[in-house]
């Protein structure tokens, strides 16, 4: 097993997916581990949403105490480009520019966040909010691309 203070070296920037990893999916709500999380996290790390949502997620984010930790939002809409997409992570990658050896991907689903992340080269970190072991097994036997890292809460990234 993997220790928790592997996951992160070496890395500077930090993207994360919205719906299922730091909001609720399908709701307007932030899971209650994300702001304390993402305090800590921004003290060493760039942070960066990559998150397939509609334009209208900015003004949630900016009317958000959660806008402050992060350097740059990238939503699937305001970019043209949505994941799985290979072109939507190659957009970021360019704009920022971002250096992929020392970035990772923090996201819930594997077939839209860790494949392609990791297809770019991307290193790649699968939380697992509330899944049982049945759920994980049964997806990582669907899954074209394993991710580097499997996490069960923010926490975890340390």
């Amino acid at each position: 097993m993997t220790s928790q203070s592997d996951i992160l070296d070496g890395i500077q920037t930090i993207l994360f997916d919205l719906g299922g990893t730091l909001k609720v999916k399908g709701k307007w709500q932030w899971y209650s581990d994300t702001f304390e999380n993402l305090e800590r996290l921004a003290k060493h790390f760039t942070l960066v949403i990559a998150a397939n949502q509609p334009n209208v997620t900015h003004d949630f984010i900016q009317a958000s105490p959660v806008a402050k930790y992060f350097k740059y939002i990238y939503i699937s809409e305001s970019i043209a480009k949505a994941k799985p997409d290979q072109a939507f992570y190659r957009h970021i990658i360019t704009d920022i520019p971002l250096d992929v050896t020392t970035a990772i991907m923090v996201g819930d689903k594997l077939s839209h966040d860790i494949e392609p992340a990791k297809a770019v080269g991307l290193r790649t970190a699968w939380l697992v909010r509330d899944k049982s072991s049945q759920e994980i097994a049964a997806d990582l036997k669907a899954a074209t691309a394993r991710p580097d890292f499997t996490i069960t809460r923010l926490a975890e990234l340390s």
